[in-house]
This record gives structure tokens, C-alpha cells and sequence, in this order.
């Protein structure tokens, strides 16, 4: 999970399975195990997607 400008960058690394943009957390199955580590701080983005996913 990442900004629009770094979408190319972080897929070009190899390591991820997904790259996805911070406005498309929510399109990601509740349902699903899911790890967050929050490498960059960035409070509303994780706030947004615990909401969704309900881990609060």
C-alpha cells in the first residue's frame, strides 16, 4: 500500500504479491488474514483501512 507516485517504484522491487494505492484499502476482503506494518506513518491511511478491515 502506497501513494499513486510510488506505485510503479514499489512493484519494480519484486517483493510484493500486490501493490495497491492508499484510496484502494477498501477494496480488499475483510475476510482475508492480513498483516499491516506501517512503515511510513501515515495515521489516516491505517486508520481507514482498520476501520474496514475491523481490527480497531
Amino acid at each position: 500500500m502506497t501513494s499513486e507516485k510510488n506505485v510503479e517504484f514499489c512493484q519494480s522491487l519484486g517483493c510484493y504479491d500486490e501493490v495497491i494505492t492508499y484510496d484502494q484499502g477498501r477494496t480488499l476482503d475483510n475476510n482475508d488474514s492480513i498483516m499491516i506494518v506501517d512503515m511510513a506513518g501515515n495515521f489516516s491511511a491505517m486508520q481507514d483501512l482498520h476501520e474496514h478491515l475491523q481490527t480497531m
